[in-house]
């Protein structure tokens, strides 16, 4: 899921943001086969809450045994990434689905990868979002891989087609898309457990 990026991107009268997005997203999932279903989902300066029912009735139908789903961690304390964390654990209570959840980028490595989390910016620290999914995964065990060279090249070439982010990430991060770069290091965590059915709430019909 991705959010419609009203807010990452110079407005133009005939081509607004949300829609470049789209355009840059689909550019990049083809490139690796695949195809993007965007949520009409606003980002964060442009909307009040994350809109969590909208995206858990969404998701929710697309998720059963055998479906492997893979969410952000949220860190970096992002409205958006921690909104689609919690939708989705939300949405794939009961359902049997696979879950993994990724390390955020650029906030998991702007300090290095190996960096003690007390040396990163509040925001950035890994272990207040992992506590989140402590009841699911094993939070001091990350799976880590290192990108073999195809594989390196076509992330930096779907990368390339998000052309209204790199200008801002670079700021920030001036050597992210280096060959050797910490775009070489993929972080993430596989649920050990399914997430349990949701218990009924009062008045509803279980």
């Amino acid at each position: 899921m991705t959010t419609s990026g009203t807010a990452c991107a110079v407005s133009s009268p005939v081509r607004p943001p949300a829609v470049g997005r789209a355009a840059e997203d689909r550019a990049a999932a083809a490139l690796a086969g695949n195809r993007v279903t965007h949520l009409p989902v606003p980002d964060s300066p442009y909307r009040a809450d994350f809109p969590s029912e909208t995206v858990v009735a969404a998701l929710a139908p697309l998720f059963r045994p055998g479906v492997r789903v893979w969410a952000p961690v949220g860190i970096g304390d992002h409205p958006d990434h921690v909104g689609t964390r919690d939708a989705v654990l939300t949405a794939a209570a009961g359902t049997g689905c696979q879950l993994t959840f990724y390390a955020d980028c650029p906030y998991a490595f702007g300090s290095g990868w190996d960096a003690n989390d007390r040396e990163r910016p509040p925001a950035d620290r890994w272990e207040p979002q992992l506590a989140a999914l402590a009841h699911l995964v094993d939070v001091t065990n990350p799976w880590i891989t290192r990108l073999d060279d195809s594989t390196m090249r076509l992330k930096i070439a779907m990368l390339r087609c998000h052309a209204s982010q790199l200008a801002g990430l670079s700021v920030d991060h001036p050597h992210f898309m280096a060959w050797e770069g910490p775009l070489r290091q993929e972080v993430f965590w596989p649920a050990s457990v399914p997430i349990p059915s949701l218990e009924p709430t009062l008045g509803s019909s279980a």
